[in-house]
């Protein structure tokens, strides 16, 4: 590594000097005159830096939220929102309860036991989830609810049982195909695959009278007993069992379509029972030791290697029996009032425009993990940005944070709030933020519609790894051999579906590890299973080295005087920076002994706004330049967060503020295009000698490159104008109406007759699988044409699926007309 040793006093360095000094002499005076304040770059770039951060706020927001079970519609979930209401009011933000009366149930009585042809007397399941010892929360342990299915069909069914795997489509087909009849029987399956009520609803489609899903040792509890469990390790106990609700919509089912408002019109139990949203069978969460009791007394055919267990565990078998079941549910149905928690940060130039972050509060236990990482990190981004206020920042557009109550029901929050508020979200919303789980494990995962790819990878250039402190989370990301993949948003696990499937607005859901937890909706998602086994460092900061520090001044300092100098010099500039990084050197040495913040030395933005008016079209050229004056403003606390969750915190407020700041919004509808090619091409060997002509949808995604490139040319455009001309005299009608087409092309995707048979899903490239609702599908319409003619194997239905595909072309046609801005 090159070192820094005192550069001589040549005659050039003197020449350098002089000239830099006489440049100051000239151009301070003007600063008070052009601009008093930075440009949003610099508040982007102090966000993610230490100074904003308090050491120990989102653990102590994790730890309050998370003192007892919070099921939506209890009083403890009521208090949960006072606290994120008032914990709002207190950084500044404008904040308010908005309530809705909801249908939600629970449970009154379950029953659970096996009969065993080798003995009289039947096995009763306890259907408890264990405390341990020295469990902290045990005082608290009573207020969990009994394990149960929401929305399940309350009755007691009796039958043999059979094994059905994961209880996915393939896993029926498979028993089919070696004439395992379900008629009469219970289905036992296993989680992890699929959606809990896609389970019940496949099994149900089979001839099964009900339902038991249980927590495999293999997927949930690390493979085998050897492993151990919480809270010796990571992996569910054996009495651990995962909740969750099995209903199949989106939102209140007694208010499909609109509003739970007070008073509303309301479904009858028979109209939401046959609207085939809700089970029509019963069933039970169970714990993998109630399980593997069962699965000991299925016989019948051995099930196949991929249908097996962890090594330790007993030989299964499909059965059905002779292992018999009975299985008895009561549930309640009652209307409980919910309460979402929405804060309003008002844009200062487009206050009409929504930038949206939002996530849940409501968990089925404590919810550490899900959702409330999450909730802390949104009181965490809260934080930063009245800090930022009070520095001087305002956006540009409007910021409004969403606190959702009722998602693990069935995204009911989220939805009844779009619903109720669908024409002015379609109007004026940018883009919605999604994080459900902020932490879970290692690895940074996001989904998003597709324009904003670009955006999302460069937000992840700028924040540290909190594993590797010597990169960055997308150098980590690419490192995992993934190439930076960004998912899609087709499934509906969280509250963006509304946002995204429904009203067509650009979205994104992030999280760090992938969610799929051992402890997930278990009793044992507490605060101890985060510290622990989620994000350990929480509390931890890594202070960042003098010699990171001097690469970033000396990288930002070359860019900034090469710009104000012949580069020919730059050499020579480079041995002037010599006694600066010395100065920054002991500076840095004083500071991490210290561990003291010192008095921020104070930054002539008039100056550096002349500055940028020298470098007139060059973006990245204005981002070095502020990266020069944040470091030298900013170096004071030399420390980068090594949290999982602070890191999700930088990335989920960064993505916010580009949207919320750029004067063009930072969407390429490129990376749209080939993403629907790429789609394109699967389906094209799909419908391989189906007769089914994808020309039209080719066709129209050729154009949908044309007009993407055609906007993203008219940026350039723009961006090249900027300089004098454009600080004095800017086309804001010509920029506004440019933003409009960039927003609204997501709302082309949307067809306002939706999907068949799905009505309520309007995206016409992203929705759930029919089969499978945490499943991401492209092109769910011709997806769910394609099943049926399948089934049907009739010459109409492949007429459905090319249907299909030219409805699919038409609405690709209509986003390019968007993006274009031209009538036909």
């Amino acid at each position: 590594m090159k070192s820094y040793e005192a550069a001589p006093n040549t005659s050039a360095d003197k020449m350098i000097k002089t000239t830099a000094l006489t440049f100051l002499a000239i151009a301070i005076p003007f600063f008070f005159l052009l601009s008093p304040t930075p440009p949003k770059y610099y508040y982007h770039n102090l966000f993610i830096t230490n100074s904003l951060y308090d050491n120990a706020s989102v653990s102590e927001h994790l730890y309050i939220l998370t003192r007892r079970p919070h099921v939506a519609g209890t009083e403890a979930n009521a208090e949960a929102a006072n606290y994120v209401l008032s914990t709002l009011t207190a950084y500044g933000i404008k904040s308010y309860i908005n309530s809705y009366d909801v249908s939600l149930t629970y449970p009154v009585s379950r029953y659970l036991t096996l009969e065993r042809p080798d003995s009289d007397q039947p096995v009763t399941f306890n259907l408890q989830q264990e405390i341990y010892d020295g469990d902290p929360y045990a005082d608290v342990a009573g207020e969990v609810l009994p394990t149960f299915h929401a929305y399940a069909k309350s009755g007691n069914v009796k039958g043999p049982v059979a094994y059905v795997n994961y209880g996915r489509v393939e896993d029926f087909t498979k028993l089919k195909d070696i004439r395992v009849n379900l008629t009469g029987t219970i289905a036992l399956a296993r989680y992890g695959k699929i959606y809990r009520g896609d389970i019940v609803h496949n099994a149900h489609e089979a001839g099964a009278m009900g339902v038991i899903i249980y927590t495999d040792r293999k997927d949930f509890g690390g493979g085998s007993k050897a492993e151990g469990w919480f809270p010796e390790a990571r992996w569910m106990p054996p009495s651990g069992v995962q909740v969750g609700s099995v209903y199949d919509g989106n939102g209140d089912p007694t208010t499909p379509g609109w509003p739970s408002i007070t008073g509303c019109e309301r479904l009858t139990d028979n109209q939401v029972d046959k609207g085939g949203y809700v089970p029509l069978i019963p069933s039970l969460p169970v714990s993998g030791d109630d399980g593997e009791a069962i699965l000991k007394e299925i016989g019948g055919q051995v099930a196949d290697e991929e249908w097996q267990g962890s090594e330790d565990a007993p030989i299964y078998r499909v059965g059905p029996g002779p292992g018999v079941v009975n299985l008895s549910y009561t549930g309640k149905q009652v209307v409980r009032s919910i309460q979402n928690v929405i804060a309003i940060i008002e844009g200062a130039e487009e206050p009409d425009r929504f930038v949206l972050l939002g996530n849940h509060r409501d968990a089925w236990t404590f919810g550490a993990v899900d959702p409330n990482s999450g909730t802390a990190v949104l009181l965490e981004i809260a934080q930063r940005l009245k800090k930022l206020q009070k520095r001087g920042w305002r956006p540009r557009r409007t910021i409004v944070l969403c606190n959702w109550d009722a998602e693990e029901y069935g995204l009911i929050g989220s939805t009844e709030w779009v619903e109720d508020n669908r024409e002015m979200l379609s109007l004026r919303a940018v883009a919605y933020l999604n994080v459900d789980i902020a932490v879970s494990g290692p690895g940074f995962y996001v989904s998003a519609t597709p324009q904003l790819d670009e955006l999302i990878r460069e937000a992840t250039q700028q924040v540290q790894d909190p594993d590797n402190s010597s990169q960055t989370i997308y150098e980590a990301w690419v490192g995992r051999g993934s190439n930076a993949e960004i998912g899609r948003l087709g499934g509906a696990g969280s509250d963006y579906a509304a946002f995204v499937q429904h009203i067509g607005i650009a979205s994104s859901d992030m999280s760090y590890g992938r969610g799929d937890y051992p402890v997930y909706h278990s009793m044992y998602d507490d605060f101890i299973w985060m510290k622990n086994f989620g994000d350990h460092m929480f509390q931890r900061h890594i202070a960042g080295s003098s010699r990171q520090l001097i690469r970033q001044i000396r990288h930002c300092s070359l860019s900034l005087l090469s710009l104000l100098f012949n580069c020919e010099v730059c050499h020579l500039v480079d041995q002037c920076l010599t006694g600066l990084i010395r100065i920054i050197q002991e500076f840095v040495s004083r500071t991490q002994k210290s561990q003291k913040r010192t008095d921020q030395p104070e930054i002539h933005y008039g100056f550096c706004h002349i500055i940028l008016l020298f470098c007139n079209s060059d973006t990245k050229c204005q981002l070095n330049l502020w990266n020069f004056f944040n470091v030298i403003h900013l170096f004071s606390p030399v420390s980068y967060i090594c949290s999982p969750l602070k890191a999700v915190a930088s990335i989920w407020g960064l993505v916010a503020l580009r949207l919320a700041d750029d004067e063009i919004l930072p969407f390429n509808y490129l990376s749209y295009a080939y993403e629907l090619q790429k789609c394109g091409k699967e389906l094209e060997t799909e419908v391989l000698n189906k007769n089914i002509n994808l020309i039209p949808l080719f066709n129209s995604i050729e154009v949908l490159k044309e007009a993407a490139t055609k906007i993203n040319e008219e940026r350039k455009a723009i961006e090249k104008s900027r300089g004098w001309s454009s600080t004095l005299k800017k086309d804001k009608a010509k920029l506004r109406q440019l933003n409009d087409r960039l927003m609204m092309a997501e709302r082309a995707f949307t067809d306002r007759d939706g999907l068949s048979e799905r009505q309520w899903y309007k995206h016409l490239i992203y929705a759930p699988a029919k089969h499978n609702d945490y499943g991401s599908k492209a092109f769910p319409g011709i997806d769910d044409a394609i099943r049926k003619a399948e089934n049907l194997k009739t010459a109409e239905s492949w007429q459905f699926v090319q249907h299909e595909v030219w409805r699919v072309s038409r609405a690709l046609r209509h986003v390019s007309l968007v993006l274009k801005g031209e009538l036909t």
